[in-house]
């Protein structure tokens, strides 16, 4: 099975099964175009083994969540700044003078990062034997001219890894983000702006597919999946609000005053690369709001949830409630 965020070369390896269809199984792929409901049938296949699967794609995420990582800011097309993040990124991992629990937290931000994009977009069958199932020549369906992945083994698929791998991804991360939030110290400034800043990246890159996925199948809701979306958009305010507090904190003389990102930077440990990536970055939101590209409630913009970052005076702003739509 392959994705466009998988590493070129390294495929996620599964091992199917035939099953017997009953009655309410859905072995078919649906789209729309121009209104019109398009359906692809694909053979009944499932999962062979669901532990051993969790198991594998533990190991895959964890072997290949770098490089997956490189692949995606090379990519053209994609916005500078974010670009230069997600390099700075790396470079920042592998520095030698980097304590190990900063580390070890931004590699699991890697893995819980490539472990997510997988959940987003979609899927083909990338091997030579397609299990009798024949592309989609439809230049509407998402992966055009490849061999659907069985509809079974996608379901199962997601079902898997939010449970057993999501999940504990999730919790060292944040709880690696938590204990460099509340030490006292300032030298792991860089690695609290840039988890954060990653992780509502995150948000937004699924806001924007869950939003093109109820497009596609002519949903009314703004977003597949409402109660996912207002779950993670909270989390995302919760983030922004830690965040918020622990800029707040970085006033080394503890006197009582609103410092700017410059004055707070003086008080961190940033090397003269990341200080201009910090600021370039605030620019560059001072500018994209300035010019109104960024409106209130503009949850699949790029900038949207990282923009926030930079407020001077940050409140939480309105989260998405399906009950509004």
């Amino acid at each position: 099975m392959m994705q466009d965020i998988c590493p070129v070369g390294f495929p996620i390896r599964l091992q199917v099964r035939k099953f017997h269809p009953r009655e309410g199984d859905r072995v078919h792929r649906e789209w729309y175009t121009a209104s019109k409901a398009r359906r692809h049938e694909i053979a009944p296949y499932a999962l062979a083994n669901l532990s051993k699967t969790v198991q594998y794609f533990k190991d895959y995420v964890s072997e290949h969540a770098e490089q997956a990582w490189r692949q995606y800011w090379k990519r053209k097309g994609q916005d500078d700044i974010i670009s230069r993040h997600y390099s700075e990124a790396m470079a920042h991992t592998h520095s030698s003078d980097l304590p190990p629990q900063e580390r070890e937290l931004l590699e699991n931000v890697f893995k819980l990062w490539f472990a997510t994009q997988i959940t987003l977009g979609s899927s083909w069958i990338s091997s030579e034997d397609k299990l009798g199932i024949m592309p989609e020549t439809d230049p509407a369906y998402p992966q055009p001219n490849k061999a659907p992945t069985p509809k079974m083994v996608v379901a199962q698929f997601d079902r898997l890894n939010p449970i057993y791998v999501l999940r504990q991804l999730r919790a060292k991360v944040l709880k690696g983000l938590e204990k460099l939030t509340q030490s006292p110290r300032r030298e792991p400034f860089f690695t609290v702006y840039m988890t954060t800043y990653i992780l509502l990246h995150v948000v937004t890159l699924t806001c924007q597919d869950r939003h093109g996925y109820a497009k596609r199948h002519n949903n009314r809701l703004r977003y597949d999946m409402p109660p996912f979306i207002e779950n993670l958009q909270h989390g995302a305010v919760l983030m922004l609000c830690h965040w918020d507090y622990y800029k707040g904190r970085s006033n080394a003389k503890g006197e009582d005053k609103a410092l700017t990102l410059e004055e707070i930077l003086e008080n961190g440990s940033v090397s003269p690369s990341q200080r201009t990536l910090i600021l370039d970055s605030e620019r560059r939101v001072t500018r994209l709001k300035a010019e109104g590209k960024i409106g209130t409630e503009d949850y699949e913009n790029p900038y949207f949830w990282i923009s926030q970052m930079f407020d001077k005076s940050w409140s939480p702003g309105q989260v998405w409630q399906a009950k509004h739509y």
